[in-house]
């Protein structure tokens, strides 16, 4: 977040996924929610996706164990 501002993703059912797990736009749902994943854990701060339901789990669990992940490398090199 060079810019001060926060970044915002939309990946949900795009055609680069498709491409890289070979299926369908309607079947491209758990390709999308590692896209997810994976831009909250890069610091993302707004998601754009179709299925809002299902995604927001997804970003509360992947921020969930990012917390966890930090906090045990800090216990573990305290």
């Amino acid at each position: 977040m060079r810019f001060g501002c926060p970044l915002l993703v939309g990946v949900s059912q795009k055609a680069f996924l498709g491409q890289l797990v070979g299926r369908p736009v309607q079947e491209r749902q758990w390709a999308t929610a590692a896209a997810v994943a994976m831009a909250v854990d890069r610091g993302a701060g707004i998601i754009r996706v179709h299925d809002v339901k299902a995604m927001k789990d997804v970003v509360q669990v992947a921020a969930a164990i990012g917390r966890r992940t930090v906090e045990s490398m800090k216990a573990h090199h305290a």
